[in-house]
Order: structure tokens, then C-alpha cells, then sequence
């Protein structure tokens, strides 16, 4: 399973409760999981500038190109996902909200195989949406699903979420993000809690598992049940 964290670049990155939740999850990665960290420039309002004649001049913010061509760097390596979710990249390394999720669901820059997830923070609501039907079939031929942490309702961050089988949540508090991050991620890990009745000459458990995608079998070695009471 690949997940790639998508989080605004602000002044207040390091230590943002976006990142401290990744952090916590950081603790339930697999082995095999690869992690990457992409971050977006958020949206910004248009400035306003006052004229000769007392008039107020809308002025757009100019916006960066996409980076295009740079490759997702994914890692399995807990150190290096730690430094990457800490990172405050320079402004030149990063694009709008859209094109860091076009990006990132590209299967070209990903891994090979196995699923990918992309966790999105959304501070506020995001640019103007391009080419939206595109994204929605890159994401789905990419086997990518879309989570969304959002402070408000955004209906095309929503929709994408639903129609790549991804989840969309709206949060009030700062402290709801950090729990929320890090259930996402617990939840996209297959746990299971199986229960049995040993027996006294049993020396392991066997198990096995069969899904559409492929089979596993392993043997666990089972402590000695204490001798009963004369």
C-alpha cells in the first residue's frame, strides 16, 4: 500500500495538526508501505489594490505552472517519511491544490503495484478546477483513492472522493484533525481480531488468508499452556 500525504505550505506547516496526526500514524507502518509528502499552495483570495480615484482594483494572485515531470518520491524507510512530513519546501517546489493531485495520481510516478490512497488536507476552499473529468479517470486508472480532511464543504473535492471509492470529512477543531489523520490511516490497513480455544499440546497457530488479489500462509509459534492445578 502506497500513501501520499497532500498538505497546504504555509508559515505554520511545521507542527500543524495535519502532520502531527501523519506523524502518530507513522507508528502503525508497515514494513512495506511506502509513504510520500506533497505539498500544495493554497488558495488565495485576490489583493486589493486602491486606485488614484479611491476605487477598489481587484488584482488575481499569479498563480505557478504545474510541476510537471517530477517524479512522487516514495519511501519505506520510517526516517525518511518523518524528515519528509517535517520538510518546508521552498515555493518553487510546489503548485495549486489540483495539479498536486493530478500529479500525484499518475502512475508513472508512483509504485508499481498495490494500493494507493492519497490523504488531502484542505484548509479552505480551493482554486478553479480544470479538466476535472480527466482527473477523476486518471485517478480511478491509477487505482488511487482520494481521503479528504476538509474545514469547510468543497463539493468537486467531495465528489472526487466519492467516485474513487475515497472518504471526504468535514472537521471543526484542530485537535479533531490530528485523531482524524490518524484513524484514516489505521483504517486503510487490514486488521483483524481472531479468537480461539488452545489446546495443551499445541505448538502453533497456522494461518492463512485468501483474498481476489492474492495468498499468504505463516505459522506463529504458541507459548506452553501452564500445567493445571493438582
Amino acid at each position: 500500500m502506497a500513501i501520499t500525504f497532500v498538505l497546504p505550505r504555509t508559515a505554520e506547516t511545521p507542527g500543524n495538526p495535519f502532520q502531527a496526526g501523519a506523524l502518530h500514524a507513522l507508528t502503525w507502518k508497515r514494513p512495506s508501505d511506502l509513504w510520500a509528502v506533497a505539498h500544495y499552495i493554497p488558495a488565495q483570495r485576490p489583493d486589493l489594490h486602491t486606485s488614484f480615484v479611491g476605487q477598489s482594483i481587484d488584482i488575481p494572485a499569479v498563480e505557478d505552472a504545474p510541476l510537471e515531470g517530477i517524479p512522487q518520491r516514495f519511501t519505506c524507510d520510517p526516517a525518511v517519511a518523518k524528515a519528509a512530513l517535517e520538510e518546508f519546501p521552498p515555493k518553487v517546489d510546489c503548485s495549486d491544490l489540483w495539479s498536486t493531485i493530478r500529479r500525484s495520481v499518475q502512475m508513472e510516478r508512483g509504485p508499481a503495484r498495490g494500493k494507493r490512497h492519497l490523504l488531502v488536507y484542505g484548509q479552505s476552499e480551493p482554486g478553479t478546477l480544470a479538466g476535472y473529468p480527466e482527473l477523476v479517470s486518471a485517478a480511478m486508472a491509477a487505482r488511487t483513492s482520494v481521503h479528504a480532511i476538509s474545514w469547510s464543504a468543497n463539493p468537486a473535492l467531495e465528489g472526487l472522493c466519492r467516485m474513487t471509492q475515497g472518504t471526504f470529512q468535514t472537521v471543526t477543531s484542530e485537535n479533531e484533525v490530528t485523531v482524524v489523520v490518524e484513524e484514516m490511516c489505521l483504517s486503510l490497513q487490514a486488521r483483524y481480531t481472531v479468537r480461539y480455544q488452545p489446546t495443551a499440546d499445541a505448538r502453533e497457530l497456522r494461518v492463512s488468508v485468501n483474498t481476489p488479489s492474492g495468498w499468504g500462509e505463516t505459522s506463529i509459534p504458541t507459548p506452553l499452556l501452564p500445567a493445571p492445578a493438582a
